[in-house]
């Protein structure tokens, strides 16, 4: 029966956000002697570095969508704000994984090409926010790229300076309210 593993993904992922930010790439020498965790281990788990990048992308786009989803699922344009929220929430509850989505776009992590294990659920990934972004913008009858602006765009825009070395701070909520508002009217509603 093989070992339990010692090291937790997240530790690894830390440490490739760290990595990319830090060094501009991943080397898993690097990362190995960084986390700890064996070229071997790293390997065995995670394949190649391909496979660990992609990983790593994946858990973490998937970790946001929870949030953003649960946010826009049934968003009015008042309530829509939540959903803007989310990023900022998001990194505050999630550094690691917060600052592999803020310094790099799905394609600096996945290949094309990906293996069969990471390309449906990748697929999966990038469908249903999108799918929920067209939703709430056809309901609050602005367009999808204002609706994108306001929800993702800018409440990143707002984070990313932060990453990964510092906590977003809570007052980066205003400036992510102002930026839906914005974006979305021209005014917010009186409550």
């Amino acid at each position: 029966m093989p070992g339990r593993s010692t090291f937790s993904d997240s530790t690894v992922f830390k440490h490739v956000a760290l990595s990319l930010i830090e060094h501009g790439d991943l080397k898993l020498d690097r990362l190995s002697s960084d986390s700890g965790v064996s070229m071997g281990s790293l390997y065995h788990r995670y394949g190649s570095r391909e496979g660990l990048m992609g990983r790593a992308w994946l858990t973490a786009v998937e970790a946001f969508h929870e949030i953003f989803l649960e946010a826009i699922d049934k968003a009015d344009l008042k309530s829509g704000v939540e959903a803007a929220l989310a990023t900022p929430r998001f990194c505050r509850a999630n550094p690691s994984l917060a600052a592999i989505l803020a310094c790099c776009r799905q394609a600096e992590f996945i290949e094309p090409g990906a293996s069969p294990d990471l390309a449906g659920p990748i697929t999966e990934a990038n469908r249903r926010p999108a799918e929920a972004l067209r939703a709430f913008a056809e309901r609050v009858d602005r367009r999808l790229l204002a609706c994108r602006l306001a929800l993702l765009d800018w409440p990143l825009a707002v984070v990313r300076p932060y990453l990964p070395r510092r906590r977003v701070p809570d007052s980066a909520d205003e400036y992510v309210v102002r930026g839906y508002w914005a974006a979305l009217s021209d005014s917010p509603p009186k409550s």
